[in-house]
């Protein structure tokens, strides 16, 4: 290896593009770019850092190829970053992007002549590998119908140790009974380039199903946004196969009551806190859209659990609580008027990302020396009268595997 000590360490540090360009003067460098030990430690400090961009696409219909992707890099990570012009076409030509995790994009193909299948992609190394659903029926079905319902994280988690870079987390949900209107979800589990059941008709008591575009990795499992009338969050215990569900916060009428129409809104969940080097959240934040005011609570002090294991019951003490944290006024704060405003946003970190009816994307930062701050971060491109999705992005060399001797595909 041509570099050590200090300057192997720096070099650990830098996104994926000032690597590569290192690489055309000092041929040497390549060696170790390759180099399982480099490439996992750059993965892991790449988990230190905020996020460097995000992956923006219209939120139509998910059998439909994406019209516009978008890779937006923030103000100060711009001038020494980049994705492979390649690389933007391929993945709005093969599919659309349904999660992303320390520099990986998981996908789903579109093709209404062939079944479905997700695929990994890395585009800072324009790398592909597909991946098969768990069954053919399940491949024939998705290709016409339905949301397909995953969660992707990159990193050991949920009690499963895996060692790089087979340590990705890759979950499918599906219904356990198609006939049965309170079926609940079966899970598999991707393993070594295989799926394995590792839940049998998982349970939701509160009714209704679940949204998998509001979905939360914690230290102590996912939490997901229900989608019924009266919505709450659901939390699943994946490491102990236990779930329970969690209210959403009262709040007080004018005249003084409490009131459990929270559901009275439009309600997004988010990540909340990462500590230095994790891949997963230590909570979740509530987002709540209403009369030109957004409402930011945190979940706190979260611990202790109603469990359903199965059709089993566990009942504990619950002593999990909402704190409100923040309320805008988009007109005053933002800057926004109720004609330009088209709920798609996200927190990233501690800013509130947003998009106006023009296609502009803003920042807001909601903590810190900047607090109240106001900037525009990119033009998404076009006029935005549909609703964008956003997902977090970093560069990385992760390699996108599916077992040790698979080797993926190049994006040409």
């Amino acid at each position: 290896m041509a570099f050590n000590g200090e300057i192997y360490e720096i070099m650990s540090w830098l996104p994926a593009k000032p690597l590569y360009k290192l690489t055309t003067i000092a041929k040497s460098s390549m060696e170790f770019l390759s180099e399982t030990p480099f490439v996992e430690k750059q993965c892991r400090n790449s988990s230190s850092r905020t996020e460097e961009s995000l992956i923006i696409q219209e939120d139509s219909s998910l059998r439909e190829r994406v019209k516009n992707l978008k890779f937006c890099f923030l103000h100060e990570n711009r001038s020494y970053n980049g994705i492979p012009k390649k690389s933007i076409k391929f993945l709005a030509r093969k599919g659309r992007i349904i999660a992303s995790s320390n520099g990986l994009v998981l996908c789903r193909t579109i093709d209404s002549n062939k079944p479905t299948e997700l695929f990994l992609c890395n585009p800072v190394t324009r790398t592909w590998l597909p991946i098969k659903l768990p069954s053919k029926k399940l491949a024939k079905f998705f290709r016409e119908n339905g949301v397909i319902k995953v969660v992707f994280l990159c990193g050991n988690f949920f009690g499963v140790p895996k060692k790089f870079p087979l340590d990705y987390t890759l979950l499918f949900f599906t219904l356990h009974d198609d006939d049965d209107w309170n079926s609940g979800y079966d899970v598999f589990l991707f393993e070594e380039g295989g799926w394995i059941r590792v839940q049998e008709n998982l349970r939701f008591e509160g009714g209704g199903d679940l949204s998998f575009d509001e979905q939360v990795c914690c230290k102590d499992g996912l939490y997901f946004l229900s989608e019924s009338l009266s919505p709450y969050v659901f939390h699943y215990d994946v490491k102990n196969g236990t779930s329970r569900t969690l209210p959403l916060p009262l709040e007080k009428h004018r005249e003084g009551g409490e009131n459990e129409g929270s559901n009275l809104g439009y309600f997004r969940l988010f990540g909340w806190e990462k500590k230095e080097g994790d891949v997963w959240f230590e909570s979740i934040c509530l987002v709540k859209c209403l009369d030109m005011v957004i409402t930011i609570w945190v979940l706190e002090n979260n611990t202790g659990h109603t469990g359903h294991t199965g059709t089993t019951t566990t009942k504990e003490k619950k002593t999990s609580s909402w704190s409100r944290v923040f309320t805008i006024h988009m007109e005053d704060d933002l800057g926004i008027k109720k004609s330009t405003w088209t709920n798609s946003f996200t927190i990233l970190g501690k800013d509130l990302i947003f998009a106006n009816s023009d296609g502009l994307i803003f920042r807001y930062c909601l903590q810190g020396k900047n607090r109240g701050n106001l900037d525009m971060i990119c033009n998404y491109g076009y006029s935005c009268s549909t609703k964008l999705r956003f997902n977090s992005f970093s560069t990385t060399l992760r390699p996108c595997l599916k077992n040790l001797i698979k080797k993926p595909f190049k994006i040409k």
